[in-house]
């Protein structure tokens, strides 16, 4: 069966969505069905700023 594809979503590249990106690679994890991102830090204001 063929894997589904996303729908295109349009966004916006800013500074907000790259420093978010830079996060979840330097910090997150992907699940091994590869459908889930996790991100941890230590640090709570890297935290808050990703959740914004």
């Amino acid at each position: 069966m063929p894997a589904h594809k996303l729908p295109f979503k349009k966004f916006e590249w800013t500074p907000e969505m790259a420093y978010s990106v830079e996060l979840l690679v330097t910090d997150g994890t992907l699940s091994k069905d590869k459908r889930h991102i996790a991100f941890r830090s230590s640090e709570i204001e890297q935290v808050k700023k990703f959740k914004k």
